[in-house]
């Protein structure tokens, strides 16, 4: 049995292609911009100074059933600008670089672009701000930003990775998420007396 090359092409490449498209137009755009609003996705957020030619930019937004200053407590404790937080073991730490109590608390690659670089690092920050929607729930807007100016390559195993850096996202947020409502409904029960 002959294989034909030319045949094979021209199935496969517009099928690659088609894959392609539908991805970016079904999958990585949403999970970019969970459900965020347009307005949210262009505005300006705290953090974005620090990776100012983002190739990859994520804007997501989380609703949580607790007032701001419970999710702050569960968000950023006691850190302060220049903490570690480590996130992976293989990974250096990123550095606090802004909080600005019950607002915003953005974690960013230590060092500059040119430091991160030089260690095959992308240049990221991850800002985690809090909106006050009434007194008892919070809205959570989450940006992720980096700068890897890789090859296509690199480029094309970034794009691949954002439903790998959805979930990774998501799972930190659901725990930010279950601890502030628990303390929050702990809260609540001892305030209001049974009938």
């Amino acid at each position: 049995m002959e294989f034909n090359t030319s045949r094979i092409l021209r199935v496969a490449i517009p099928a690659i292609l088609l894959t392609g498209v539908a991805y970016y137009a079904f999958v990585k755009t949403r999970l970019c911009r969970w459900r965020a609003t347009d307005s949210e996705v262009i505005e300006t957020l705290a953090g974005d100074a620090l990776v100012t030619r983002p190739d990859f930019m994520s804007t997501r937004a989380f609703m949580i059933h607790a007032p701001v200053d419970t999710v702050w407590l569960c968000l950023a404790r006691e850190l302060k600008p220049g903490d570690d937080v480590g996130l992976y073991p293989q990974l250096p730490p990123l550095k606090v670089a802004v909080v600005v109590p019950g607002q915003a608390l953005v974690l960013g690659a230590p060092g500059s672009l040119r430091h991160s670089f030089s260690r095959g690092l992308p240049h990221v920050s991850w800002a985690f701000v809090l909106r006050p929607v009434d007194d008892r729930n919070t809205r959570l807007l989450v940006r992720f930003r980096a700068d890897y100016r890789a090859d296509w390559t690199g480029s094309l195993l970034a794009e691949a990775l954002v439903p790998v850096d959805f979930l990774r996202e998501r799972k930190a947020i659901d725990e930010i998420r279950r601890r502030a409502e628990i303390i929050y409904l702990a809260r609540q029960s001892t305030r209001e007396p049974v009938r």
